[in-house]
């Protein structure tokens, strides 16, 4: 078989294994199950266990192949583009280059600004304070009531009792 892997282990203990709703519920599905370990000594014997690994097709390896594979061609062949296309690559590095720069500007000044409001307003307001977040393009998006849990949420209401808070709750 093409995308198989055979691999000899050794079986152990049975386990019971649960899945479905929460514990002690009458949803929980228990199923047993084998462990399982994979053997070091890799020989075939008839009286012995195998798992058997499948990989499914590697249609997607090969277009990532392909594509990484044009892109490098493209990049080295880059002194052999069209006047036009270098430079429109060379205005969008210049944005790119303009855009990390202004990060860089807002990080600074967003310093600049903690430090002085530490000493006269401690313990200091931080400005974007996700800015150095892990988190996706989506969630900083969203608006602040509807990233609260719900107690947090009615404390917003409270604390913000206006068209603001009405527009939150709608």
């Amino acid at each position: 078989m093409r995308f198989a892997f055979f691999l000899r282990v050794d079986r152990g203990d049975t386990i019971t294994l649960s899945s479905g709703g929460p514990a002690g519920s009458s949803q929980v599905k228990k199923t047993k199950a084998k462990v399982v370990q994979i053997n070091q000594m890799q020989m075939f014997a008839p009286d012995q266990y195998y798992v058997w690994l499948y990989e499914g097709s590697q249609w997607t390896t090969y277009l990532g192949g392909v594509i990484m594979v044009t892109i490098i061609l493209a990049g080295v062949m880059f002194p052999l583009w069209p006047p036009m296309m270098r430079q429109g690559v060379s205005y969008l590095s210049m944005a790119v280059l303009g855009l990390v720069g202004l990060f860089f500007g807002v990080s600074i000044l967003r310093l600049i600004f903690y430090i002085i409001t530490v000493v006269v307003a401690s313990p200091g307001i931080w400005i974007f304070p996700n800015l150095f977040a892990d988190v996706g393009f989506v969630s900083p998006q969203r608006p602040l009531p509807y990233t609260l849990s719900c107690a947090q949420r009615n404390e917003f209401h409270s604390l913000f009792p206006t068209s603001l808070a009405h527009w939150a709750r709608s």
